[in-house]
């Protein structure tokens, strides 16, 4: 999972990398660089390490990493090396599941629901929370992984608007650096309009979560969004079961880590 999670994160930066510059072909040496090296990251280093067999997942990933090497031999649009990197981050993605699932280990422990009491001292609001977790818990046991992955998404931006609440002075929260700014008065936005992204970015900065639980909530985010039937059709993508089982075990990573971090 470790050498997986490394290969997804490299992806992540080399599409930040790609975006930063506004030439639509790219053509640049230190681009085409860096497009490579990421490559042969995953043939040379990731791939060697991994003791899974082939699969339709491992073949999607070998052959985007080979595409991406064979397009730095051309100038190749921007657009395009994007396309690859997002079938390839979502192809990483399912490799991940598909690794969990078939490791003797692997276990989803529906029974073990978190202690909310740490985040609110609201007891409606805790049972709203509990709630919450066991809905997620129904779609998962009948098989339904868009709604269960929606509904993480969901959970998960309302344990942070929780962490938040129970701040007694948020000026902290306020004065993040990744604190979301109206575009027109350049002050921060109200927390009834921030959006997950948001939350994660702050959570992170405030030291509630770690750094690869700020990375499991950025996946959790994306694909909350295929609640829109237009994001499920240009991503050419369909959540299934296991990637929703491999949410699941992300999703109470995070959450545990908000939930925690109320209590020091």
């Amino acid at each position: 999972m470790e050498v997986l999670q490394r290969a997804t994160e490299e992806v992540n930066r080399l599409c930040k990398l790609l975006k930063k510059s506004k030439p639509i072909q790219v053509k640049s040496k230190e681009e085409q660089q860096i497009i490579k090296a990421t490559a042969l990251a995953w043939f040379n280093n990731h791939r060697p390490n991994l003791n899974i067999q082939d699969s339709p997942h491992t073949k999607e990933v070998e052959f985007g990493y080979t595409q991406l090497f064979e397009y730095t031999s051309h100038a190749v649009s921007r657009e395009k090396y994007q396309s690859v990197l997002k079938k390839l981050k979502l192809s990483l993605i399912s490799l991940q599941s598909e690794s969990l699932s078939a490791s003797s280990s692997y276990a989803s422990d529906f029974s073990v629901k978190p202690d909310f009491s740490p985040l609110t001292s609201n007891l409606e609001m805790q049972k709203i929370l509990d709630n919450r977790w066991s809905e997620i818990i129904k779609c998962l046991n009948c098989t339904a992984p868009l709604a269960a992955t929606i509904m993480m998404g969901g959970l998960l931006e309302a344990l942070f608007l929780a962490r938040i609440n129970k701040l007694i002075d948020k000026g902290p929260v306020y004065k993040a650096k990744a604190a979301p700014l109206d575009s027109k008065t350049k002050k921060v936005i109200p927390l009834e309009r921030w959006m997950l992204n948001s939350y994660i970015e702050v959570g992170a900065e405030l030291g509630w979560i770690r750094r690869p639980a700020k990375d499991i909530g950025i996946v959790l985010r994306d694909y909350r969004n295929f609640i829109h039937p237009e994001r499920e059709l240009s991503t050419g993508f369909t959540l299934e079961q296991e990637g929703a089982l491999l949410f699941w075990q992300m999703f109470n990573q995070v959450s545990r880590q908000i939930i925690m971090s109320a209590s020091r």
